[in-house]
């Protein structure tokens, strides 16, 4: 951990005020081109923060763009549920050395400090099981939503290090989103933005942004929205498989080359069709679980080349809604009917009690033959014991048989469901 650093405030705009006195800067969290993630502590509490410092040549008006838009999110019902909290902006500077030379100014945002990241989820290769892959999508699609329903605007960055987590005890952890340095206000009617430059990270371009992108030409009139659907799309996949997609590189390490010659507004089959195909087989492999035939579709969806062919927020949120429906009539089919899973284990308890009642019935008629009632009552019991255990044991065979049945008949059920919609 580097030297405790006080901060020196030129301007709080903090809700409510943040007393700067005891805040230290402990630690550069990580880096980025706008500037950087500070760890703050509070050392009179020991409560920690982390504050995105920019860089003095960064882009002023997406500065101003970022502090406005978490200040409209604070105002929003329940958006701390899907973006970390902003408790505002500060101007400082700060002690650059133990000679106390003072740092030109700065701008800072102030924001609650998270568990974590997915980016460091993806990096650490832990298989997330099918539950909590849904979990991050339904989180993520939902923080969109608020985007673009409350303050009609696209995040056009989305990827695992812009997408932050805090664990719950005794629940799925909550994903939220950070870094609105790229977000656009959309202001032409609908969802069409005309005339804007090309925003975000290149590996999760949508199609029509790479395409202006090798062509150094403007992403005229596209639908931001689904720009954010597609690169939604990818990071979903990333952190399903644990690995970054690979698409073909050239000799200088530019990636997605082919998308250059094909405009996504008039070409609806895409040059990596063939090897999205072959990732959602991974997928559909990688999970055993009666949703996951919906959810591939899905993604199969969200990644068109087209991005008229793309579905929208809304209809994402009703095929979330429709993975965890199969999951759960999967489910209450399956065990609905059975009382108590639990009689195996009473089962195997009572099957140690008959083994020690005979036991001591043995020891009885080796010490003691005249001790024929004793025996006669430990006999007795012994029997009842059997009697009521092989009882249990036959009808949880019975439960068990009729377990395997339906997961062999889950891909006709889940055939059945959908013909049902």
């Amino acid at each position: 951990m580097e030297n405790l650093s006080k901060l020196i405030i030129r301007s709080n705009n903090t809700y409510p005020i943040i007393d700067f006195d005891s805040i230290r800067k402990a630690t550069t969290i990580s880096q980025g081109t706008y500037g950087e993630v500070w760890l703050l502590i509070d050392q009179k509490n020991q409560k920690e923060y982390a504050m995105k410092v920019f860089r003095e040549i960064f882009d002023h008006v997406k500065i101003e763009r970022e502090i406005e838009l978490n200040k409209k999110l604070t105002n929003i019902k329940n958006s701390q549920n899907y973006f970390i909290k902003c408790y505002g902006d500060i101007t400082f500077a700060y002690y650059e050395d133990t000679k106390n030379n003072i740092s030109d100014d700065k701008i800072g945002l102030l924001f609650e400090k998270a568990d974590g990241s997915l980016s460091k989820i993806l990096s650490s290769q832990q298989k997330l099981s099918f539950d909590e892959i849904i979990n991050i999508l339904k989180c993520i699609n939902d923080g969109l939503l608020i985007l673009q329903q409350n303050l009609q605007c696209s995040h056009l960055d989305i990827k695992p290090g812009n997408i932050l987590f805090e664990t719950r005890k005794n629940d799925l952890p909550k994903f939220k989103l950070i870094d609105y340095g790229e977000t656009l206000f959309t202001k032409s009617i609908g969802t069409l933005t005309k005339g804007i430059s090309v925003v975000g990270t290149q590996h999760y371009f949508s199609p029509e942004f790479n395409y202006a992108y090798f062509n150094a030409i403007n992403a005229d009139a596209i639908n931001t929205y689904k720009s954010d659907v597609y690169s939604l799309a990818l990071t979903i996949m990333e952190i399903s498989l644990m690995k970054k997609l690979k698409f073909p590189q050239n000799s200088y390490g530019d990636e997605r080359l082919d998308e250059k010659f094909n405009d996504p507004k008039t070409v609806d089959i895409g040059p990596y069709d063939h090897m999205f195909k072959n990732y959602l087989e991974e997928i559909k492999i990688r999970y055993e679980h009666p949703g996951n035939i919906v959810f591939c579709e899905l993604l199969q969806e969200m990644i068109k080349y087209n991005y008229n062919n793309r579905p929208s927020l809304i209809e994402i949120e009703l095929k979330i809604r429709k993975i965890i429906e199969i999951q759960n009539k999967f489910l209450e089919k399956t065990f609905g009917k059975i009382n108590n899973l639990n009689e195996v284990e009473n089962g195997e308890e009572m099957k140690k009690e008959m083994e020690k009642l005979y036991e001591e019935r043995d020891n009885l008629m080796k010490n003691n033959e005249d001790l024929g009632e004793q025996f006669n009552k430990q006999e007795e019991l012994a029997q009842k014991i059997k009697r009521k255990y092989d009882k249990i044991k036959l009808e949880n065979q019975i439960l068990l048989e009729k377990i395997d049945e339906l997961k062999k008949n889950q891909n006709n059920f889940i055939s059945e469901d959908l013909k049902e919609k």
